[in-house]
């Protein structure tokens, strides 16, 4: 099969055990763009955490981010196709996961920045705390979420134990039009991500939609991951 675009998970799948790329990965991913392939690295990640992957890399290509929701250049982070949550989707999402004693955080892309907005940091979710220790340089915190909400986010995300987050999700995806999912396990705790994503938005659709910007037959494309998002 001749094919022309090959879209890559990140975790799991592209990096090694230790978080890193392997310098076979990175001379394969190298080789295959100058012989005219698109690489896609495609991921659960905001372009913040992206780059820590990227960092380095001696080439341009495309980031698919926050399970499908955006595709981005990797080097500026330039929006080439966004899916944003409807507004009062969001709202009644931030809403539903407070009644149930969640901490909703909202991935956005605001102003020309890509951020994340957040109202409290419960300091007894471990995971949640460690989350959010990593991404203090684009933290915006706000006394209301909803208020905050008043344009079209990226995506809803909330983290807490798995039975929980399995508990809530049927109950969002029964009282919101959107994408509703986990993508697993967090730092290999006992810890789930919840997500939520605008109702078309996913990691197959960017690809596809991707693949009609450079004019690449579906038949050409080649998916690699390892998880639920996948």
């Amino acid at each position: 099969m001749d094919y022309k675009l090959i879209a890559i998970d990140i975790d799991g799948t592209l990096l090694s055990t230790h978080g890193t790329i392997t310098e076979r990965n990175y001379a394969t991913l190298k080789k295959a763009i100058a012989q005219g392939i698109i690489v896609a690295l495609c991921t659960g990640r905001s372009y913040f955490m992206a780059q820590k992957v990227i960092e380095g890399f001696d080439f341009e290509l495309p980031l698919v981010l926050h399970n499908g929701a955006q595709i981005v250049n990797s080097s500026d982070g330039q929006i080439i196709a966004h899916w944003t949550l409807e507004q009062e989707t969001a709202r009644r999402g931030v809403r539903l996961m407070k009644e149930f004693a969640l901490e909703p955080i909202v991935y956005d892309f605001h102003q020309g920045k890509h951020i994340l907005v957040y109202e409290s940091i419960d300091p007894t979710n471990e995971a949640y705390v460690r989350y959010m220790s990593t991404k203090e340089s684009i933290l915006h915190k706000t006394d209301d979420l909803i208020r905050y909400l008043d344009h079209n986010p990226t995506q809803l995300v909330a983290i807490h134990q798995e039975s929980i987050i399995k508990n809530v999700m049927p109950i969002l995806k029964n009282h919101i039009e959107a994408n509703v999912f986990t993508s697993g396990r967090l730092f290999n705790l006992e810890y789930w991500f919840l997500e939520v994503l605008q109702s078309g938005a996913s990691k197959a659709k960017a690809v596809e939609h991707l693949a009609k910007l450079r004019n690449n037959d579906p038949k050409g494309i080649i998916a690699i991951g390892d998880n639920f998002n996948d």
